[in-house]
Parts: structure tokens; C-alpha cells; sequence
């Protein structure tokens, strides 16, 4: 069987039938919604893998430049830990490596322990290219989906982003557990 051509994005119409439709399996509505949701993050993070990999980066280092660059000015480590919803140990970790690279620049110059992180000219060069890598993949991703669609996906899915925070911050030990269902011990 000839490899898919890579000038054009397959599309649910054009999964070949030998692939298995992992949402074949009907389940509850808001099961399904989270399964499609767990499930386009994980194919989604491939795809930007895959994008940013010639520039020497992940998805993951890539959205966290993309953050810098779009605040427009110096963040903290805790601040992008915030906007990435991930610890402020994995984002030090990542700032470090990006560091290396001379991709951000760390300032260490601010009362206590405070790190402000910038993007460097090499880091706004590489950012530049996966962008338009990224743009072309998103396209792809969303090709026959009009931008209403779009807007009303996006918006639901920063209520649930949203929702998810609020959960974490009341029941940081027991995100997962309903308030209603605590008990004392």
C-alpha cells in the first residue's frame, strides 16, 4: 500500500479503513467529551512534536515559548507554571534546557529567588519557523471545521480549563473527588 501523500492532510473521510475509529465505542456524553478531549491532546502533542522537532524542540518547549513571546515582557517561573498549568519544576527544567540552547535568557538579578525569563533573538528565529510549521498542522487539524465551530470548541474547552483550576485549587489532594462526597475521619 503507497505511503498518504504528505501535501495532503488525511481527513475523516480518508482514515483508511484498516485504522480502528478510537471513538467507535459509544460511551456516556460526558465520558465521551473527556475521552475525545484525552485523546486530542495526546495526538495533537505528537503532531507538535513532529513540527517542532527540526528546530530542536517539543511541543512542550515550544508552547512555553510561545508564552514568553506573547506576554511581550519578562515572566517568572511561577507565572509560567501558572499560564501552563504545569509545576514550576517541569517549567524550570524546561527554561534550563532552553537556556542552554540560547533560545531564553534567565534573570536572576530580582529580589530573592525570583527568575525572569525572556526570549533570546535565536529563540524568536526558532519560534518564528514553528509557527509556521504549526500553523500548517493546525490547518490540517481542522480542515472542514468552520471558524464558529472553532470559537464555540475553544471557548469550551477554557470553561473546562477554567473549571479544572477551580477544582484543583478547592481540593488540591482529591481533585478528582466531588466536594459533596468528602467525610471526615
Amino acid at each position: 500500500m503507497p505511503k498518504p501523500s504528505r501535501s495532503k492532510p488525511e481527513t475523516a473521510e480518508s482514515i483508511p479503513p484498516s485504522r480502528v475509529d478510537p471513538l467507535a465505542i459509544e460511551i456516556e456524553p460526558r465520558c465521551a467529551l473527556m475521552r475525545a478531549v484525552y485523546i486530542m491532546c495526546h495526538m495533537m502533542m505528537r503532531r507538535l512534536d513532529a513540527v517542532a522537532q527540526p528546530e530542536g524542540l517539543t511541543g512542550s518547549r515550544w508552547i512555553l515559548l510561545v508564552v514568553v513571546r506573547d506576554v511581550g515582557g519578562p515572566m517568572t517561573i511561577t507565572s509560567l507554571s501558572e499560564h501552563l498549568c504545569i509545576s514550576p519544576q517541569n517549567v524550570s527544567r524546561m527554561v534550563a534546557s532552553l537556556e542552554a540552547e540560547g533560545l531564553v535568557a534567565r534573570d536572576t538579578s530580582g529580589p530573592g529567588r525570583t527568575v525572569k525569563v525572556t526570549l533570546t533573538e535565536l529563540g524568536r528565529a526558532r519560534l518564528e519557523t514553528c509557527d509556521a510549521h504549526a500553523d500548517g498542522c493546525a490547518g490540517a487539524m481542522t480542515e472542514g471545521v468552520t471558524d464558529a465551530a472553532i470559537d464555540r470548541a475553544r471557548k469550551t474547552l477554557e470553561h473546562m480549563i477554567r473549571n479544572t483550576v477551580a477544582l484543583e485549587s478547592r481540593e488540591p489532594d482529591r481533585g478528582n473527588a466531588p466536594a459533596s462526597q468528602e467525610t471526615d475521619t
